[in-house]
């Protein structure tokens, strides 16, 4: 489902404010999973979802410094994140723009923004939009390193009576 996201032109989308265009690319997405008739993961299973870690901020608020290579009780805050994410999905992808051999290492696919000057988080969340192999998503920063263990199943539960509901009206 995510091929034609991957496909599309990205210059022509410039002109756009960025949260319309991450919202055109989700309204397009969920059009793709209806009509291919696929509604998402299977209960309890992680077999089609995909983890995105944003990490490709300026560090305008640390002084430049690239917030997820910030160490932190000996390592850096990104190390953390990936330790509690990447058991809990299918893939794990790393939006960088700054770094990328850095994150690279840490054996994960690192993707960057493909809009121009830094427009922020949604521009990373876009960029995994378009990498991610599955059809979730789930997105977090790179500088929690308290992330709960049990993150996806926790939302996958709370979003349960959802698909429970879209299962009901096929």
């Amino acid at each position: 489902t995510f091929e034609r996201l991957r496909r599309q032109p990205v210059l022509h989308l410039r002109a756009r404010p960025l949260h319309l265009l991450v919202r055109a690319e989700l309204r397009r997405l969920r059009l793709d999973l209806l009509t291919s008739g696929r509604h998402g993961l299977v209960e309890g299973s992680a077999e089609s979802l995909s983890g995105l870690v944003l990490a490709g901020g300026q560090g305008s608020r640390m002084g430049g410094r690239d917030k997820g290579l910030v160490p932190y009780r000996g390592k850096p805050l990104v190390d953390y994140v990936i330790e509690r994410l990447a058991p809990q999905v299918d893939e794990l992808l790393i939006s960088a723009n700054r770094n990328l051999d850095e994150y690279a290492r840490r054996g994960h696919r690192v993707v960057s923004d493909t809009l121009p000057d830094f427009q922020g988080p949604l521009a990373g969340v876009l960029a995994g939009l378009r990498a991610a192999s599955h059809e979730w998503l789930l997105v977090v920063a790179c500088d929690m390193p308290h992330l709960p263990a049990d993150l996806a199943r926790r939302l996958l539960t709370a979003g349960a009576p959802e698909r429970a509901f879209r299962k009901r009206c096929r």
